[in-house]
Formats: C-alpha cells, structure tokens, sequence
C-alpha cells in the first residue's frame, strides 16, 4: 500500500499495491464482478478460490480502519494473478470485513464480531464453494490478532 498526497484537497488517497504491480501479468478473475453464466462455465477443477480477511479496526491516527482489508484484498490480487500466470483460475472472493478484534476494541472505529461467527462463516463459504464444485480455498489473512488467528486455525480443520 501507498500513499498518494492530492493538493487539490490536501487529503491522502490510499491504493492498493495490487492495482500498480499488474504490468504484463494475467488479471484476476474477481468473482463478484463475474455474472453467474461465467461462473457457470468457469473450469472449476483448476479454480482456487481465495477469500480476503482482514479487520475493520483501528491502526493508529494515521491508517485508515479498512487497511487490514485493502491490504487482503491486494494480497488476494497478487496471488490470483500468479495463479493466473501457472494456468490455474485465481477467484478473488469479495472481502471477510468483520472479524474478532478483541486486541483494537476499545479503540474508536474497532467493529468486532465473536471469533466462532468468523470460523462459522468460512465454513459456510468454504461449503457453498465446494457444492459449486470448487474445491480449493484460500485465505488471504491480514488481521494478526490472536482471537482472529484461532478462528481462522478453526475454520481450516472443520471446512469439508
């Protein structure tokens, strides 16, 4: 991630590092911006889909409260595109946002969730993912708080 400094409104604009290194490199499929006929017809035995997890929380007065998800997103970019590059089909899912936080709750803009709804979720969506017939997941992981962690830990060993 980087930061851009725009005059014009004295702000900072931030970016992910995925959409600047894509330069002669295959594009992701991104799955919430494909329609269900391509998805339909996507050769699923070569798909790994991959789920971005990051949390919505504080990082201190200068980051944003998303950057644990941007830089998940920029992550799962990257490892599509690679995958791309290897002739198999890089799925970048839209985002896992809310999380468990416990770390950064008493901070302002911290949004938690309980770290067993996070396991449950990964789970129904590792499920719904494999009667779709894709049965590779991937989590592209960039909340590092302990609570979350175990969730994650969780997830992998009861997903089908």
């Amino acid at each position: 991630m980087y930061r851009a400094w725009r005059d014009d409104r004295r702000t900072l604009e931030w970016r992910s590092i995925a959409y600047c290194n894509n330069i002669g490199r295959m594009p992701a499929h991104i799955f919430a911006e494909m329609t269900w006929e391509e998805l339909r017809d996507l050769d699923r035995r070569s798909a790994v889909a991959i789920v971005p997890v990051g949390a919505v929380e504080a990082h201190g007065p200068h980051l944003p409260v998303g950057t644990d998800v941007v830089i998940a997103e920029g992550m799962a970019r990257a490892c599509a595109e690679e995958l791309e590059e290897s002739g198999l089909t890089g799925l970048v899912l839209p985002p896992v946002c809310y999380t468990a936080a416990p770390f950064a709750g008493n901070f302002a803009g911290t949004i938690g969730v309980k770290a067993d709804i996070v396991t449950d979720l990964l789970i129904q969506i590792a499920t719904s993912l494999r009667e779709q017939e894709i049965s590779t997941l991937a989590i592209a992981n960039a909340h590092l708080d302990p609570a979350h962690l175990s969730s994650l830990r969780q997830a992998v060993k009861k997903a089908p």
